[in-house]
């Protein structure tokens, strides 16, 4: 297995995120729909395992997966993407893991929008925003969706592409864009938006998330490999998966996936 060079700048990030040397530090790569839940599930976590220390690298699931390419410090990593979890498992970079969770698509607008449903913004000129196509899966779902919905073509001017779904919601709270598309499990607890409505996932792929553990060229610290295992399962516990369905997510069966 070949790795690319250390992924410097979260390299160092992470190297100084702790100096007693007996805590032990891991670092979960996951897509930043999963933010509020996962701090949730971290609190609780250590709170029972206090010698661990649990920090997150969020952000677009391409974008992830690419930092794991190059060779960050990554210990877990959860994709909202099939493509992003099958590539890196194709290039034996992660083992094979679990699908854990579901979520579906809705459309967003401001408060005080006038809009009261995504036909209302179609007539509109308002600016849409979703997440850039092919690095984000939220926007590529959107993209599908509205491509079989036959409604791609109308945004033509009025896109704005985000680097990640949370993105999407700051450029739809803040007034920004007149709506946008974001997973239900985004604006779960926000007070700042409204829900035009959800889309039908009749429309586009099913939105499945991947949690898998990175692969490690050198071996760790057996006490470190316990914890990351430890914070693997309890990702699967019936305490994290509650936390995951107050916050919009539908639990899967739990599958264990395979390289086929």
């Amino acid at each position: 297995m070949r790795r690319a060079p250390i992924y410097i700048s979260l390299f160092f990030l992470l190297m100084g995120c702790s100096s007693d040397k007996d805590q032990i530090n891991i670092t979960i790569s996951a897509a930043s729909s999963m933010m509020d839940s996962l701090y949730e599930i971290k609190q609780q976590f250590e709170l029972e395992h206090p010698e661990v220390t649990v920090y997150f690298n969020f952000g677009g699931s391409g974008s992830l997966r690419r930092q794991i390419e190059q060779g960050a410090p990554i210990d877990i990593f959860i994709s909202a993407s099939e493509k992003e979890y099958t590539r890196l498992l194709d290039e034996e970079l992660v083992t094979a893991g679990e699908v854990i969770l579901k979520n579906i698509l809705v459309v967003i607008s401001p408060k005080d929008s006038e809009n009261k449903s995504l036909e209302d913004f179609l007539k509109s000129t308002e600016k849409l925003a979703i997440g850039t196509p092919g690095a984000v899966p939220a926007g590529t779902y959107a993209k599908e969706a509205f491509e079989n919905m036959n409604i791609w073509d109308e945004f033509e001017e009025r896109k704005v592409f985000a680097k990640d779904a949370r993105h999407v919601l700051t450029l739809v709270s803040e007034g920004t864009v007149g709506a946008g598309i974001v997973y239900a499990s985004d604006v779960k607890k926000s007070n700042e938006i409204s829900i035009l409505e959800e889309l039908n996932p009749m429309y586009h792929r099913p939105i499945r998330y991947f949690m898998a553990l990175v692969e490690k060229d050198s071996i760790e610290e057996q006490k470190k490999v316990f914890a990351i295992k430890q914070f693997y399962d309890y990702l699967q516990t019936e305490t994290s998966l509650a936390i995951f369905k107050d916050y919009g997510f539908e639990v899967v069966q739990q599958e264990k996936l395979v390289n086929e």
